[in-house]
């Protein structure tokens, strides 16, 4: 690849146009997007090529594919006359993290010096490239270094130098993100009254910290676990089961997930999760036909439900 290696968008090839990584882009909205994309990316003097959904640019150390959804659903979500802005900004963070790789690179043997770094963070599905744990279905946590400007994942290679168990390492990471300062946390309420709460922020970890709910809910008091959401990066939504309510509960957090996953950015489930035993339980929710459908686990029918239903002995 060369620097301006890309034609200008006047004709945008067919995957383009019916872009399936940004369908709440418009074809118009999609055009100006990547039109501005490769304006700053050549901007940055690099070598480059616009593929689908991405962009493929020419590092010292070989190539590297940025994907642009996330950042399509942050220009969506803000007036067009702000698009450039942000997406200078995106840019500038994306090629500031060269330097910080580098200081990593330099150090990442020593893991004295790299524990307090390490963080977890959800994702919505299995990422082959990096070191992963299942969480419940459709969703799984990552071990990945906190940057500065930028985050990247831990790899393999470097987990084996260390000598260290994953386990002790995603320990450590869950340890790293307790530490951080807690987001601001409000209380909306649903149908029948029911609290619930919104844990929102500016981190990539935030939606993260649900992880630090599920593991907590039991010993804090609440022996039916928690009813939680984790629909972007920066929200998850939690609900603490006390008493008949929670398929009311059930309900409000679909609705809100669904709205929160739609727009991002950085989308990482539509579905509601039951918190067992510091495990997450999926609860299979849909709209079909206009109508929510919730489906609740056998488990969660007889573990919950059936339980808060029954009369006192």
């Amino acid at each position: 690849m060369t620097a301006g290696a890309c034609s200008s968008f006047a004709k945008l090839p067919k995957f383009m146009t019916r872009a399936e990584w940004a369908p709440f882009l418009s074809e118009k909205e999609l055009t100006m997007f990547l039109t501005l994309v490769e304006a700053e990316v050549k901007a940055h003097g690099v070598a480059y090529q616009m593929g689908n959904g991405v962009v493929e640019i020419e590092w010292v150390e070989g190539p590297q594919s940025l994907g642009l959804s996330n950042l399509a659903q942050v220009c969506k979500g803000i007036p067009t006359g702000d698009w450039p802005s942000a997406i200078a900004k995106h840019f500038a963070l994306v090629f500031g993290s060269a330097a910080e790789e580098q200081a990593l690179r330099a150090m990442v043997g020593d893991f004295d010096k790299v524990k307090s770094m390490l963080r977890v963070r959800l994702y919505e599905s299995w990422i082959d490239d990096y070191v992963l744990k299942h969480v419940s279905e459709g969703l799984a946590a990552a071990l990945v270094f906190d940057l500065p400007s930028a985050m990247r994942s831990v790899s393999r290679a470097e987990i084996r130098a260390w000598g260290r168990s994953e386990e002790e390492l995603f320990e450590t990471g869950m340890a790293n993100l307790a530490l951080e300062e807690e987001p601001e946390t409000h209380v909306v309420h649903g149908q029948e009254d029911v609290p619930i709460n919104v844990v929102e922020g500016s981190s990539y970890y935030n939606a993260s910290r649900a992880l630090l709910v599920a593991r907590d809910s039991v010993p804090e008091g609440h022996p039916f676990g928690a009813l939680i959401a984790v629909p972007n990066r920066h929200v998850f939504f939690h609900h603490l089961i006390e008493d008949g309510r929670a398929i009311f509960a059930v309900n409000a957090l679909v609705s809100l997930a669904l709205e929160a996953h739609r727009r991002g950015p950085g989308s990482i489930s539509d579905q509601v999760f039951w918190t067992r035993r510091g495990e997450l339980v999926r609860i299979p929710c849909e709209v079909r036909e206009g109508a929510l459908h919730v489906t609740p686990p056998a488990i969660f029918v007889k573990e919950v439900l059936e339980r808060l239903a029954a009369p006192p002995s």
